[in-house]
């Protein structure tokens, strides 16, 4: 088959995914012999989001005046 060929591409994704999915076999057979879980990694904008409504809400239990409080003033 020469290189650059049609059917190139789809054999090598083929190929890659099983090696992948062989691969993330082999690291979960290794995670769960050490006693480890495979942890995910927290989403960026959920972890903004949610400081940000931690800090509204202590300063609504103090009373304080919020950024949505001075945008309804104007």
């Amino acid at each position: 088959m020469p290189q650059g060929g049609i059917i190139s591409p789809l054999l090598s994704n083929v190929v890659l995914h099983e090696l992948d999915v062989y691969i993330e076999e082999i690291i979960k057979k290794l995670m769960e012999n050490n006693g480890m879980k495979k942890k995910s990694l927290p989403n960026p904008e959920y972890t903004k989001l949610s400081a940000r409504i931690t800090r509204l809400n202590k300063k609504i239990s103090l009373g304080l005046a919020t950024e949505d409080d001075r945008d309804k003033k104007k």
